[in-house]
């Protein structure tokens, strides 16, 4: 037992002090058994585990953390780095050419692989495979955020979602496929299966559903149920619908402070018209006010404002 002891308190020794190497270990002939590279850094706090892995790692500067700290599981993960710090890496080429960028947690086969950025959480085969220097982003998901290379404090979640996001900020997807080609899309908000799907730019939509928005383009929308705004292409506009009409229950125009019922409207209690002095400037037949000066609802017909009280 002494004997053994001793062996294996040699093969760590050497472990520690020398850079990488191959080897196998048997522990006095039980089941424990470790092969492959292996490099445990007690001073700098790292762990290396696979063929080259954090192979050009700089740890060791003195009065420094940089490139300490550092959790790298898988052949070629973290293989670049120098200098970054606080990294997990886990799965092959992980991380790959990653050499100064810190803070990150990066799980799956070529996930993040071009990344040289900080603060990035990326769970899923190629997630975030080609982000570079886009920061603070947590993608979820095979594919998801795949092409993303500069954008900045995104949230994807689901396989595929955001896959062609290359400069688009700010952005929540989720579901799968969503927002799948918004390439410089910024400042939405997107959330069902394929929704938004198609469309390559657009700013600041929220967009809930069931494919919904998914033909769709534009910024400034809102489209809530299932497929609502499907083939909606233009901007400000409000859809609350759950099938793919043009003609939604509930249709609305932002810029313009419209809002359109397209069908019956009941009010069970009370309904109120905010008085004004002025009738409204291009009226269609049909429409209403209350007129301030002789309190009388008027209403626009084919003769004109007529009184209806």
């Amino acid at each position: 037992m002494k004997k053994c002891n001793m062996a294996l308190f040699l093969v760590l020794l050497a472990n520690l002090v020398s850079a990488q190497y191959d080897y196998g270990l048997e522990i006095c002939n039980q089941d424990t058994k470790i092969e492959g590279k292996l490099n445990l850094n007690s001073s700098n706090r790292n762990v290396f585990i696979g063929t080259n892995a954090g192979i050009n790692n700089q740890g060791g500067i003195p009065n420094s953390w940089d490139g300490a700290r550092n959790t790298y599981v898988g052949n070629l993960s973290g293989s670049q780095n120098t200098t970054g710090r606080y990294n997990t890496f886990i799965g092959e080429s992980a991380g790959k050419n990653n050499t100064t960028g810190s803070f990150n947690s990066i799980f799956g086969t070529l996930s993040g692989e071009l990344n040289n950025a900080e603060s990035n959480s990326f769970f899923g085969y190629s997630s975030g495979q080609k982000n570079t220097i886009g920061e603070a982003n947590t993608f979820i998901g095979g594919l998801s955020g795949q092409r993303n290379s500069e954008g900045n404090y995104n949230t994807f979640l689901g396989h595929d979602s955001g896959r062609k996001n290359t400069l688009g900020s700010n952005n929540v997807y989720l579901g799968f496929g969503a927002a799948y080609q918004c390439e410089e899309c910024s400042s939405n908000v997107i959330i069902g299966y394929e929704a938004r799907w198609s469309s390559s730019s657009g700013l600041n939509n929220t967009i809930i559903g069931y494919e919904s928005g998914n033909q769709s383009s534009g910024s400034n929308n809102v489209f809530i149920g299932y497929k609502s705004g499907f083939n909606e292409a233009g901007s400000n506009k409000l859809y609350i619908e759950n099938t793919n009409s043009s003609t939604p229950l509930i249709f609305g125009e932002f810029d313009n402070d419209k809002v359109q019922i397209n069908g019956s409207f009941h009010v069970t209690d009370f309904a109120k018209l905010q008085p004004r002095s002025n009738s409204p400037s291009n009226p269609e037949i049909g429409t209403i006010y209350f007129d301030s000066n002789d309190q009388k609802v008027k209403v626009y017909t084919s003769g004109g404002w007529q009184n209806l009280n």
